[in-house]
């Protein structure tokens, strides 16, 4: 968010600035969705890891960009005053997935959108059209707060383990009613969790494509 409000980073070699918005942004990739689903949901024995990867990859693709109208919302509200809680937005109330036509799809509440903006007392669409064409422009310096993000990966995540019989009809046969996950994972509070494995995660890029 310092590289929109055009804000310097403080200058001292105890201090360590992430690439993306905060360090929940390093633990969201299709090799940590990877490790999520076969690890921790219970997909370890699916023949089509691979697939759920790539559905799981476009779905983010898309959340990065209709959070673009919510960021530019943030840098605003900030700028007006820097006490402003980003978490008058809630990502729970305001997310949700579902199966259509055979696809998963997600959908993102108005209402929250707009009581962010009643909130921050944000009336003039004008600055956030500007500010989201320049995320367009400048893709390199735009990112989803990490939290969002996190809780958007875990939850989707969640989903289809919810929906495996359907993702993945040949594993319905070896599970047993329903599919557990090997451990708890909360979208709200996943960095314990995927924390401990991040510094495992293998760097195969370009694996999915």
């Amino acid at each position: 968010m310092a590289f929109w409000r055009k804000r310097e980073h403080p200058k001292d070699s105890n201090l360590f600035v992430t690439d993306g918005y905060s360090i929940e942004n390093y633990m969201v990739s299709e090799d940590m969705f990877y490790i999520l689903m076969t690890q921790i949901m219970g997909f370890g024995r699916a023949t089509k890891a691979e697939s759920i990867v790539r559905q799981f990859t476009a779905l983010l693709t898309q959340f990065e960009e209709e959070m673009m109208e919510i960021m530019a919302l943030c840098i605003l509200a900030k700028e007006k005053d820097s006490n402003a809680s980003l978490s008058e937005y809630s990502i729970h109330n305001a997310l949700s997935f579902d199966l259509h036509d055979g696809e998963i799809v997600f959908h993102l509440s108005d209402s929250e959108l707009f009581k962010a903006k009643t909130t921050w007392d944000i009336d003039d669409n004008e600055p956030v059209k500007i500010l989201v064409d320049l995320f367009k422009d400048i893709p390199e310096g735009y990112h989803v707060r990490g939290k969002w993000l996190l809780y958007f990966m875990v939850s989707c995540g969640e989903f289809m383990r919810i929906n495996y019989a359907f993702l993945c009809p040949l594993l319905k046969v070896k599970a047993e009613k329903r599919l557990r996950p090997i451990c708890e994972i909360y979208p709200t509070k996943a960095v314990p969790v995927l924390g401990l494995r991040y510094r495992f995660c293998p760097k195969h890029r370009g694996k999915w494509k």
